[in-house]
């Protein structure tokens, strides 16, 4: 796994992503890309991704969901239909909000950001739950509706750091 990290990033000159990948055999492959905006370590200054709310919900007992996995199949289906979307926003059966199909999701409840908990059917995070140790998370159960009625709702992973969504009319 070392040779694999070291070998895809040892070209690279700037900030990159990384990926690691094991296949059902157990080879291991990475590869790297560069990163051509800055992260963003708050809210306020993440830059504006245009959202919309997938109208097909997702089962919280989704397994791919809880892992980072390469089947992005039920993140790319509801993408497609949202062409002018820069994201899509996820909801559950329960019309609780999951995740996008990119970052986790936050919204700002009296002052305080909360995201969903994990039973929601969502992947948990590096960077949700680096914030989450920090405090600057907790977690709740986000409905549907009031995602939509809040001012402030923040996409955050752990390559892009925060942005703010806005919602597609």
């Amino acid at each position: 796994m070392d040779a694999a990290l070291e070998a895809a990033i040892s070209d690279a000159d700037s900030a990159s992503r990384v990926r690691l990948t094991l296949d059902r055999d157990g080879e291991i492959a990475a590869e790297a890309s560069e990163i051509s905006y800055p992260f963003a370590a708050d809210f306020e200054a993440g830059p504006e991704v245009r959202v919309a709310i997938a109208a097909e919900p997702v089962s919280s007992k989704n397994v791919f969901l809880f892992h980072k996995t390469t089947n992005r199949d039920p993140y790319a289906r509801r993408m497609k239909r949202y062409p002018s979307a820069d994201d899509v926003i996820l909801v559950n059966e329960s019309r609780c909000v999951t995740e996008s199909s990119i970052a986790n999701v936050a919204v700002r409840r009296d002052g305080v950001w909360v995201t969903p908990p994990l039973d929601d059917g969502l992947l948990g995070g590096v960077y949700r739950r680096y914030l989450l140790a920090e405090g600057v998370l907790v977690e709740g159960p986000i409905e549907r509706d009031e995602l939509v009625a809040s001012e402030e709702v923040g996409l955050f992973n752990s390559v892009r750091g925060w942005c703010r969504a806005r919602f597609l009319g």
